[in-house]
């Protein structure tokens, strides 16, 4: 099981916010690889490996129909409240100003919420990724080096991916 367990990590490594619901199901398999056999100690290698894949297409369900419809609405809600608090705090708002104002921040706040979130995705499925992949050698003192190796290279690929589809577009 070590094995998937590197392959998923060097998935997430690389392209971990390029295919988020691919990154939530990795972590989804990766966790039921690793509870699976805690919670049922005789359950055995086939049950243990339908455990984890079940998690992992339910993960990839999830993120595959939710993810963007709740970033976004979470960064319109927040963006459109504050729209509204400077618009008034800088004069008096009609009610119609009041709905241009919490529009504008709406989509502001959706959009930089957005790319935010890219960012964040891209850290985190570099760091869990650099972390199944370095995980299965031990306690080798190379390790951490090798860790923040991983880090910064897949770090550094992801945001390439992320500008050349950015230009393409």
């Amino acid at each position: 099981m070590g094995s998937l367990r590197i392959v998923a990590g060097l998935v997430l490594l690389f392209l971990g916010r390029q295919l988020f619901w691919v990154f939530v199901a990795l972590v989804g398999f990766v966790t039921g690889l690793e509870l699976a056999p805690q919670l049922l100690p005789d359950g055995g290698p086939v049950l243990v490996l339908l455990i984890a894949i079940g998690l992992g297409l339910l993960g990839a369900v999830l993120a595959y129909f939710f993810y963007q419809v709740a970033i976004g609405a979470a960064g319109f809600v927040a963006g459109g409240r504050l729209g509204i608090e400077v618009a008034a705090g800088l004069a008096p708002l009609s009610s119609q100003a009041t709905w241009v104002a919490c529009v504008i921040g709406g989509v502001l706040g959706a959009v930089l919420l957005l790319l935010i979130f890219d960012w964040a995705l891209i850290v985190i499925s570099s760091l869990i990724g650099a972390d199944y992949v370095v995980q299965p050698t031990g306690a080798d003192p190379a390790r951490s080096a090798m860790f923040i190796a991983l880090v910064v290279v897949g770090i550094a690929v992801q945001a390439g991916l992320m500008r050349r589809r950015a230009v393409s577009i």
